[in-house]
């Protein structure tokens, strides 16, 4: 799939992070061009400042995603010269100190991006930059029967593999849908995500269970219809995902009918079950609730060292 990437030396830009001095250039190759493809750069525009300013509207939740394209005066692009015909070099030169992105965009979807700091200093996210070893392991059983939901999970998948990838660790993911090994019954109408009387997590908990389905060496991961009220009339369609760690032993629901529209969804709830507790503000950050998260700081990276599902080389 087309990619984002350093010139000449090839290496995947995908979800990374880079710092560029104000008027500095930057120069970024996208490797499978092709008609219909566009590369260019863009604000780092995040809906969470504006969830808190009161401003937010789902109607512009795409905007957010997109981005909106910069002008020629806030940042010059250049052609730059390739014989490979797979291959578009640009040379980026931002002008104003801020937060940016380099996107491969097709219609109304993100193919690839990476952000872009412009600013004196590089930001701790990637100046004091934590590498670590080891694999991720993840279990996923489904709790829908086939063709329902939303078949975001390919993405979410690479995404997690990517994020892990840039600090070092691998992503081992057990996903085959729907066999009866994986399946977990009794919960087609619905996952409630809620300890009190009017949720059933305990129920989805001892089932699973039941079934064998936490090994202990492995997170598993409950795909189903999942919300936070009872009715699914009421339902805001807003829950992604939540961590249930109140039981004995610690799971993750997604929701198959919510979109994780930067494909973080998972490492997110993956990074609750190995232990923060809390979110951050930092949009880019993947414990925030921010638009395009990509970023994992050290003392994340130390709380996975630790977690009972991940397994050293």
């Amino acid at each position: 799939m087309s990619h984002l990437m350093t010139w000449p030396a090839r290496k995947r830009l995908s979800l990374e992070s880079v710092h560029v001095t104000p008027n500095g250039t930057l120069q970024v190759a996208c490797w499978g061009v092709g008609a219909g493809l566009e590369f260019h750069a863009t604000d780092d525009a995040d809906w969470s400042f504006d969830i808190q300013a009161g401003t937010y509207n789902d109607a512009n939740k795409q905007n957010y995603v997109l981005g909106t394209k910069l002008t020629d005066t806030q940042c010059k692009i250049t052609d730059v010269p390739c014989d490979d015909k797979v291959v578009a070099v640009k040379k980026f030169q931002f002008k104003e100190p801020g937060q940016y992105r380099i996107v491969l965009k097709m219609g109304a979807a993100i193919w690839d991006w990476m952000r872009v700091y412009v600013m004196q200093k590089a930001p701790d996210s990637i100046a004091d930059k934590k590498v670590t070893t080891g694999t991720i392991n993840v279990d996923f059983v489904w709790a829908v029967k086939e063709n329902v939901g939303i078949n975001y999970l390919p993405h979410t998948l690479q995404v997690t593999e990517l994020l892990l990838a840039k600090y070092g660790m691998k992503f081992n993911a057990q996903y085959t849908k729907n066999t009866p090994t994986r399946y977990l019954p009794g919960f087609e109408d619905g996952i409630i995500c809620r300890y009190d009387d009017y949720g059933n997590l305990q129920k989805v908990h001892d089932q699973a269970k039941a079934k064998g389905f936490f090994s202990g060496k492995a997170l598993t991961v409950v795909m189903g219809n999942a919300r936070e009220v009872p009715a699914a009339a009421d339902d805001t369609k807003r829950l992604a995902g939540c961590t249930v760690s109140k039981y004995e032993n610690k799971f993750v629901v997604l929701n198959v009918n919510a979109v994780s529209v930067d494909g973080a969804t998972l490492l997110h709830e993956i990074g609750h079950a190995a232990g923060f507790c809390s979110h951050e503000s930092a949009g880019s950050h993947f414990m925030s609730y921010g638009t395009m998260r990509n970023e994992v700081t050290k003392g994340n990276i130390t709380d996975f060292e630790k977690a009972f599902f991940r397994s050293t080389p």
